[in-house]
């Protein structure tokens, strides 16, 4: 996803932070409805407004989260992205 930023960059630790443009509120709601249909909370923090149309949640990863392989978390970052209205056009 162009559009999203991971802070740090590279995180250097098991917490980062995700910033993506869109309203906090909208997406607190969109992780919300990802849980229920999924069972697995990706983003389980409030996102927090970083500026107009901008906002961002802190992430960290636990034990469960350690088994994931690369294709785990890509499929339920999509799974999340896919409930988000479009940012191509």
């Amino acid at each position: 996803m162009p559009w999203a930023r991971v802070h740090p960059e590279e995180p250097h630790t098991h917490q980062f932070q995700v910033w993506l443009p869109y309203d906090a509120e909208l997406l607190t709601d969109t992780g919300t409805l990802h849980a229920e249909g999924t069972g697995t909370s990706l983003f389980p923090q409030s996102w927090a407004a970083g500026g107009p149309g901008l906002a961002f949640t802190e992430v960290t990863v636990g034990a469960p989260g350690l088994e994931w392989t690369a294709r785990d978390v890509r499929e339920a970052v999509a799974g999340f992205v896919a409930l988000l209205p479009d940012r191509t056009g």
